[in-house]
């Protein structure tokens, strides 16, 4: 229920039915599954996924809402599983068929994993894994970063020389569409897909690619829509370092913008680090909820005992890159970060440095003019956001009294963000 881009999804209606119920009886058609279990969380807000399941007579396992591997792990030891099927509750094209083939392949090769994401061939939204036990339960134990545990498999799909990995390819490539829901967009291409059928679910994957032949244009419903998470699109297994500041006289903005960054690379599979002088309680509360690594600075150093301070916290860190965000960082502190050599990104929407360090600089505001840096050091990559801004008037609505986290700012940020990150690792 706790969907960023598309609150409350599973139970979105598709045709007179939940997603959900859409994703069980879809599953429930394969042949080769002994029993099909829904995994969700304990909080009380799921609660109504629990009573959709009830109506539905499936059994339920109730576990961490972040955790996710360790959810996964308990509902399969409480039903004593030999092997694990992995369907995720966004695809309500999921195709029997298809986790048939997968299963299939799973039995006869005996891999310790199989699956038909490993070289997307098929359309994403029939994505089907399996594993045995004994690698859902190691990686259980082993894993330790926080994207390992949200997105359940990484750590076994990434590790190739620890597990045995089986890919189950389509006959063609059809990994250009996108059935999945994870937007408003999705939903509406789905609900069409479903209409084209009388809502009924007993169509299958080629039948839905005949509608599209004759029917192109239903494609367009959602042909912009990225593709977010570790399963797909851009993969990192980085760190990414956050210097960043807030205080009553500097205000919060800039460590809120750098959480929208934080997230997008979280969810393509990164760790983040926050290294602050930020002692605003809400604001720490959330940087924890998000599970970032927080290295808090007692009080505001000089620039080169800030920088010491900084490097002796990330000498552990397996860093991609340093973002800095504060207008404190100035020309001296971004040449100590490059003779360091690390890789730097700095925010800056003022242009006020005579001199920059920085491999990009970035600035978010809608009415950036790359000009307004004139000469001063060109950089190899320039990042530039116009008309681009999370600062809009239905946030900005929110801003007085306490401090509110909107998930629009996620929403405003998304694109571009994903943009800069695949110029972070491609540069």
């Amino acid at each position: 229920m706790g969907s960023i881009r598309l609150p409350g999804k599973v139970m979105k209606d598709i045709g007179g039915e939940t997603m959900l119920a859409r994703v069980v009886w879809r599953v429930r058609r394969a042949k080769l599954l002994d029993e099909v279990v829904v995994a969700t969380t304990n909080k009380s807000a799921d609660a109504p996924i629990v009573c959709e399941c009830s109506k539905l007579g499936v059994p339920v396992f109730r576990g961490d809402e972040q955790d996710v591997l360790d959810r996964y792990y308990r509902a399969a030891q409480a039903n004593r599983a030999e092997a694990v099927v992995r369907i995720t509750s966004d695809c309500p094209l999921i195709d029997p068929e298809i986790i048939d083939d997968v299963v299939q392949a799973f039995l006869k090769a005996k891999p310790d994993y199989a699956s038909n994401t490993l070289n997307h061939t098929y359309p994403r939204g029939l994505d089907t894994e399996v594993m045995t036990m004994a690698s859902l339960e190691r990686a259980w134990h082993e894993s330790n970063k926080s994207y390992h545990r949200v997105h359940v498999t990484p750590y076994i799909y990434q590790n190739p020389d620890m597990f045995r990995l089986l890919s189950i390819k389509a006959e063609g490539d059809y990994s250009s569409h996108r059935w999945t829901v994870d937007t408003h967009e999705d939903l509406n291409f789905v609900r069409s897909v479903y209409g084209r059928f009388d809502n009924q679910d007993t169509f299958s994957w080629h039948d839905v690619l005949k509608v599209l032949d004759r029917e192109p244009a239903l494609m367009e419903l959602n042909r912009h829509i990225r593709q977010k998470g570790s399963g797909g699109g851009v993969k990192v297994k980085e760190t990414l370092v956050f210097r960043v500041d807030a205080s009553s006289e500097m205000g919060i903005g800039h460590v809120m913008r750098c959480l929208a960054l934080a997230q997008a690379w979280k969810e393509m599979g990164g760790d983040v680090d926050f290294v602050t002088t930020c002692c605003h309680g809400q604001l720490l509360r959330r940087l924890r909820k998000e599970r970032f690594s927080l290295h808090p600075l007692t009080r505001s150093y000089p620039d080169a005992q800030d920088w010491h301070v900084t490097q002796h916290l990330l000498s552990n860190s397996p860093t991609a890159w340093l973002v800095l965000d504060g207008y404190h960082f100035d020309s001296t502190y971004q040449r100590m970060v490059k003779e360091a050599g690390y890789s730097l990104m700095v925010i800056d929407d003022m242009a006020v440095l005579s001199h920059y360090h920085a491999d990009i600089v970035l600035n978010q505001n809608p009415h950036a003019r790359k000009e307004s840096y004139g000469n001063r050091n060109p950089l190899p990559i320039s990042c530039w956001a116009p008309n681009m801004s999370c600062y809009d008037g239905n946030f900005l609505s929110g801003r007085g009294g306490s401090v509110k986290f909107r998930r629009r700012l996620t929403e405003f940020w998304f694109h571009w963000v994903v943009e800069i990150l695949i110029m972070l690792r491609s540069g």
